[in-house]
C-alpha cells in the first residue's frame, strides 16, 4: 500500500481492530488480561515473563511496592533508584485498590493534534532528506527542477546515499574519481554492479551532486566540513528536466515532496534564463528566501520562482511537526481504532495483533520506501490550560486521591522534591502535560530538562512501549546518534533535545548502547531517571501524563550541574536555574538537603562565579554596579547567546535590553567596552560568607 501524505489525512480507515464484547471496553479487557497475569502483590520487584521485544531488547524492571512504601513517592523511588538507574527507565505498579478517578470529559475535552511522518521520525531518513533539501535549493536557484526520485538499476535511492558511499570509500577534495571505483560504490550501495547501473550513479553524480558540493564548497569557511567530492560540472550541461517526463511515486526522499512549490511552466525558467534584461528585472522584483524570509543578495543567480539565501542552502532544514486537526477524546479514540484496524487488516484474520507485531510494523514503516503513512499525537498539552486527568485539590478538594502524592499534580512540589524551590510553575515541569496517543505515533528520543527525574501515568487506553538508555550511556548515544547522521548532528548540537527524531534501538546496540524497554498500560508509572535518553511508541490509543521531579540526590549527584553546563554548551535554554536554586537551598532554612550535604556543590557554585568575575574584571575593567531587581522575565537574565541563565551576575549595555552572560560579552552588542556594565547580584562577600571564607585581595 502507498499513501501519500495528504490521503493519509483525509481517508482514514474504519474499522475497529477487534470488537470487545458489549460490555468491556479494549481498554478494559487488555487491562484486565494484563494485570491478571503480570500482579504479584508481595514481590517488590518481578521479573514476569515480558513479551518479546521485536527489536530484541531487554526489559527494564517492574516494580510492585507495598501499601506502607507507596505512602512517600519520593522516599519510595529514591529507594529504588541504586538498582533502577542502570535501566534509565522503570515501571511501577501500584497496590492493588489505588486507581485514581480520571477526571476530564471525553466528550467535550478538545485537543489539538500533532502530525507525523513516520519515515520523518528516523535520524537516518532525516539526515537524507536534509541533504536532499539543500540540493533541491541549489538547483531552484538555477531554475532547474530535481526529478522526483532517482533510479539506479531499478532501485530507489537518493543522493546522500551516493555521497556518503563515496565518503567512506576515501573520494573527496574534489578529486577525478576513476571510472574503476564507481563498482566499488554500487556494491557499497548493495546495487548491481553492472555497467548500466555504473552509467546511472555516475550520471547522477556528475549531474545533481558534484555541483552542489563544488557550490557549497566556496560557501562555507569550514573547509574540513564541507568539501567538494568532485569536479565542478557546468551548468550548461545540466538539462531542465519536464515535470510530465516525472515518475509520480509517493515515496519522497525529503522534506520538499509535500511542500514544494514547482515552477509554472519549463518555457517560463527558459525564457527567464535567456532573457537579455534578466539582470534589471532580478533588480526590481523584490526577492526574499523561501525558508527564511530574508532578502536574497542579488549576486546569486535565482532565476526560479522559488529561491533560497546561502545560509538556507549551508544549512540543513531544522525539522519541526506541523499541527494537525481538532479532536476530542472520543473522536481521537474512534479515529485512532479506525486508523489500526484498516492498517492490520492486511494480516490473516487469525493472527493476533499483538504489542510485539505492533512495534515490528513500526519499525517497518520507518524505514520503508514503499509505504509513506501519517499519524497524529497530542503532545504536550498542558494541564494548567487543558485540566489535569487526576483530581485536584481546589477542584475536588474532598477527593482523596486529590492530594494523594503520587498524584502528578502534588508530586513534582511535594516535600521531597527539590522543585518545590522553583518560584514560578514551569508547564510540563512542575505542573503536568497530558498525552494523548494513537498507533505509531511516537515521542521521541530525548532527555528529560535540566536532568531531572520524570514520572508518567497512563489513565487509559492501549500499551505505551517506552524505551530507556542509563545516564551512564548517554555519551554513548550521543557517539551513535552522531555515527547515524554526522551532518545533522554537526549542525545541530542539539539535535537530540529537539524531541523530534528516533532510532531503532538495533542500530544503538549494535555500537555499544545499552537500551532497555517498558510496556506501560493503564493504571502503571513509569519513571525516568536523570540523563536517561528515552523514546517510544504508542501501540493504540491511550492517555497519559506526566511531569517532572527532583529528589535531593539529582543535586547532590550532579546531575543539576552537569544538565545546565550541557545545556549551555549546546545553546539550549534550560528550565531553571542551577545557581539560583543553589543560593536559595543555602540561604533558606530547608529540611530537604543539610547545610553540610549542600555545601560541594555551593562551594563550586561560588568558586566558578568569583573565576569568571576575576577574569571580566582583570581583563576589561568594566564598570560594576549591584543590581537586585526582581525577576520577572527570563529576558533579564538569560545570554544572548548561550541561553544560560546569569543569575549572579551579568553583562548589560544601555543599547539593549538583552544580557549576556560573563563568559559571551562580546556577543551582546558592537558597543565599545567602556559602555558595557557588569552587574552584580550577590556581592562577593556574601558570597563567600556562605563558605565562612573571607575575601581574598583583588589584583
Amino acid at each position: 500500500m502507498i499513501m501519500s501524505h495528504s490521503s493519509v489525512r483525509n481517508s482514514r480507515p474504519t474499522q475497529v481492530a477487534y470488537q470487545p464484547s458489549s460490555k468491556e471496553t479494549l481498554t478494559d479487557r487488555k487491562t484486565t488480561r494484563r494485570r491478571n497475569a503480570m500482579y504479584s502483590e508481595n514481590s517488590e520487584l518481578n521479573n514476569y515473563q515480558n513479551r518479546p521485544s521485536a527489536v530484541g531488547l531487554s526489559p527494564a524492571p517492574t516494580f510492585y511496592p507495598t501499601d506502607e512504601e507507596f505512602k512517600d513517592a519520593i522516599r519510595y523511588i529514591q529507594k529504588i533508584t541504586p538498582v533502577a538507574k542502570e535501566f534509565g527507565i522503570v515501571k511501577i505498579v501500584p497496590p492493588s485498590g489505588w486507581k485514581p478517578s480520571f477526571e476530564l470529559d471525553m466528550d467535550k475535552f478538545t485537543f489539538r493534534a500533532r502530525r507525523q511522518d513516520l519515515r520523518m521520525m528516523d535520524l537516518g531518513f532525516r539526515e537524507s532528506a536534509a541533504y536532499d533539501e539543500r540540493v533541491y535549493r541549489y538547483f531552484c536557484n538555477k531554475g532547474i527542477e530535481l526529478p522526483q526520485i532517482f533510479i539506479i538499476a531499478n532501485t530507489t535511492v537518493d543522493l546522500y546515499q551516493i555521497r556518503n558511499s563515496l565518503e567512506r570509500l576515501g573520494f573527496s577534495k574534489g578529486a577525478a574519481i576513476p571510472k574503476e571505483c564507481w563498482r566499488r560504490v554500487l556494491v557499497s550501495m548493495n546495487l548491481p554492479n553492472t555497467s548500466g547501473a555504473e552509467k546511472e550513479i555516475m550520471t547522477i553524480y556528475s549531474k545533481y551532486i558534484a555541483p552542489f558540493e563544488e557550490y557549497v564548497a566556496t560557501l562555507s569557511s569550514d573547509a574540513n566540513k564541507y568539501q567538494p567530492l568532485f569536479t565542478k560540472v557546468e551548468d550548461n550541461e545540466l538539462p531542465l528536466t519536464d515535470k510530465s517526463s516525472r515518475k509520480q511515486k509517493i515515496e519522497d526522499v525529503s522534506f520538499r515532496r509535500s511542500s514544494r512549490k514547482k515552477s509554472d511552466s519549463v518555457e517560463e525558467t527558459t525564457t527567464q534564463k535567456h532573457n537579455g534584461g534578466m539582470n534589471a528585472a532580478r533588480k526590481k522584483r523584490a526577492k526574499t528566501c523561501e525558508s527564511c524570509q530574508r532578502k536574497i543578495d542579488f549576486s546569486v543567480e535565482c532565476l526560479g520562482k522559488e529561491s533560497y539565501c546561502k545560509d538556507c542552502i549551508l544549512t540543513p532544514h531544522v525539522f519541526g511537526f506541523e499541527m494537525g486537526d481538532v479532536y476530542t477524546l472520543s473522536e481521537f479514540e474512534k479515529k485512532c481504532d479506525n486508523f489500526k484496524t484498516e492498517y492490520f487488516s492486511k494480516f490473516d484474520t487469525q493472527t493476533l495483533i499483538s504489542d510485539e507485531l505492533v512495534e515490528a510494523e513500526y519499525w517497518k514503516l520507518v524505514k520503508s520506501k514503499e509505504e509513506a503513512y501519517e499519524v497524529e499525537y497530542g503532545a504536550d498539552l498542558s494541564t494548567m490550560d487543558k485540566g489535569s486527568a487526576f483530581p485536584h485539590w481546589r477542584k475536588t478538594p474532598k477527593n482523596p486521591y486529590s492530594r494523594d502524592p503520587w498524584n502528578l499534580n502534588v508530586l513534582a512540589s511535594s516535600n521531597g522534591s527539590l522543585l518545590r524551590y522553583v518560584e514560578n510553575a514551569v508547564s510540563g515541569i512542575t505542573s503536568p502535560w497530558l498525552y494523548i496517543g494513537m498507533c505509531f505515533s511516537t515521542f521521541c528520543w530525548h532527555v528529560e530538562d535540566n536532568y531531572t527525574y520524570s514520572a508518567n501515568y497512563q489513565h487509559s487506553g492501549e500499551t505505551k512501549l517506552w524505551y530507556g538508555i542509563p545516564g551512564n550511556d548517554a555519551s554513548k548515544f550521543e557517539e551513535a546518534a552522531h555515527e547515524i547522521a554526522p551532518d545533522l548532528s554537526s549542525s545541530q548540537p542539539d539535535l537530540l533535545y529537539q524531541l523530534a527524531a528516533m532510532a531503532n534501538p538495533k542500530e544503538l546496540t549494535k555500537r555499544g548502547v545499552k537500551v532497555y524497554y517498558v510496556d506501560q498500560t493503564p493504571n502503571d508509572f513509569v519513571v525516568t531517571f536523570p540523563k536517561c535518553f528515552h523514546g517510544g511508541i504508542n501501540l493504540g490509543f491511550n492517555i497519559n501524563e506526566a511531569v517532572n521531579f527532583a529528589p535531593k540526590n539529582w543535586l547532590l549527584d550532579g546531575y543539576s550541574l552537569e544538565g545546565a553546563l550541557k545545556y549551555q554548551s549546546i545553546l539550549k535554554p534550560a528550565v531553571l536555574s542551577h545557581d539560583r536554586l543553589i543560593y536559595k537551598l543555602a540561604t533558606k532554612n530547608t529540611d530537604v538537603v543539610a547545610y553540610e550535604e549542600l555545601l560541594p556543590c555551593l562551594r563550586e557554585a561560588i568558586t566558578r562565579e568569583q573565576s569568571e568575575r576575576s577574569f571580566i574584571r582583570k581583563q576589561y575593567h568594566l564598570n560594576e554596579a549591584l543590581v537586585r531587581e526582581p525577576l520577572k522575565t527570563d529576558e533579564q537574565w538569560q545570554c544572548v547567546y548561550c541561553n544560560a541563565y546569569s543569575y549572579f551576575s551579568k553583562i548589560v549595555c544601555p543599547c539593549t535590553s538583552l544580557v549576556a552572560c560573563t563568559k559571551h560579552m562580546e556577543k551582546l552588542c558592537d558597543c565599545k567596552i567602556e559602555k558595557k556594565t557588569l552587574q552584580i547580584r550577590i556581592r562577593d562577600t556574601e558570597l563567600l560568607n556562605l563558605l565562612n571564607l573571607k575575601l581574598p585581595k583583588l589584583s
